[in-house]
């Protein structure tokens, strides 16, 4: 007589557990063996457009000089239009076909886009950063691509006057690739830009580029004139630092730090105050002696106002625009009283700081 073993229940419930858990971790290592082939190919994919395809496929010198099509500028609130890096003009965050995706905004917060593309194509790039000539007849952008080859990209000056769109610098001159701020000097003659941890100056026509050096294990962004043109703030940072507001003198010399803390400082038209993005994520104020001010009179103390965003200040000196993906684009009296919403849009392609808007002086 043959006897056979009845498992025991426990048992049995047991091995079933054991076996699920055993079938879920092959899942997820399944899982994740698949989500790290996609975030390689995806790095690959953006190292090689951004750094190979963005600079391996320079514009032909006709392309370097052409006439595009200006839309007249909005309604002015203050001075000149208000403009914006709009990226939320279509579903693919790519900007309109056929316009770099650059609006002025309206008092009403409607945007209305500025410029075509070069030689009429359907995509240019996205911008990521943008300034008018202190004389409001030239935009300042740089056009840079994250995901597909682009002849564009680089640093451009358009005229609205003529039409002409100059791109003075290219991807992979200079090894740069990315422009994430630029600054327009007082006499409208040359650029401060930043680029691959450090600040430049070039001649808006392109020449005479000059690097800025800074001491070593140092990250520059973020440059902007004093009216005067003799200095330039701007925001930097060293290994395992938080940044801080620091100018220097035109030339790159005379280095000195004003604030221990701090991002996207912005000179005020007369002079006397220094606008930056604070740690407490919102707008502070500090003299270019490095005492902080408070936003009204008598301006004796430091003081936080508007909103989480890179400020920009109106070429008269009375408003302060603001712009934050999160928030969108914001305007302020000068000593933080009437905070007004224009637009929720997201702004820019900034990587790495918030973006800024840009003001234009009444040519």
């Amino acid at each position: 007589m043959s006897i056979t073993a009845t498992p025991h229940p426990r048992r049995s419930v047991l091995k079933a557990v054991i076996e699920e858990a055993r079938n879920r971790a092959r899942r997820r290592r399944t899982r994740y063996t698949l989500v790290a082939v996609l975030v390689v190919a995806t790095a690959m994919g953006t190292y090689f457009s951004t750094h190979r395809g963005g600079g391996g496929g320079a514009p032909s010198a006709a392309r370097s000089l052409q006439r595009i099509d200006i839309v007249p500028s909005a309604k002015p609130r203050t001075n000149g239009a208000l403009t914006i890096m709009d990226l939320q003009a279509n579903a693919k965050h790519e900007g309109p076909p056929g316009w770099y995706s650059i609006s002025t905004v309206d008092k009403l917060g409607r945007l209305h886009k500025l410029a075509r593309c070069s030689v009429h194509v359907r995509w240019c790039g996205e911008v990521e950063s943008i300034d008018w000539s202190p004389d409001g007849r030239s935009l300042a952008f740089a056009v840079i691509s994250i995901s597909m080859r682009n002849p564009f990209n680089g640093v451009h000056v358009l005229n609205l006057q003529t039409g002409r769109d100059v791109q003075i610098l290219k991807a992979g001159q200079h090894g740069e690739y990315d422009w994430p701020s630029l600054d327009w000097s007082p006499d409208g003659k040359r650029l401060a830009y930043a680029a691959n941890g450090g600040i430049a100056v070039i001649n808006a026509d392109g020449s005479s580029r000059e690097l800025l050096r800074s001491p070593k294990d140092r990250f520059d962004r973020a440059p902007s004139w004093s009216p005067d043109g003799a200095w330039i703030a701007f925001a930097s940072s060293g290994p395992q630092e938080y940044p801080g507001i620091w100018a220097m003198r035109a030339d790159g010399s005379e280095r000195r730090q004003l604030v221990r803390s701090g991002a996207a400082p912005a000179w005020s038209p007369d002079g006397s105050r220094i606008a930056f993005h604070a740690p407490r994520a919102q707008i502070e104020f500090v003299s270019p002696n490095g005492k902080l001010l408070s936003p009204r009179p008598p301006f004796r103390a430091g003081a936080s106002v508007g909103i989480d965003g890179s400020p920009v200040w109106s070429p008269d000196g009375k408003n302060i625009a603001m712009s934050s993906r999160r928030y969108g684009t914001y305007v302020m009296n000068a000593d933080g009283t009437e905070l007004e919403r224009l637009t929720p849009h997201a702004v820019g392609v900034s990587i790495g700081q918030p973006p800024r808007p840009a003001w234009r002086p009444v040519p």
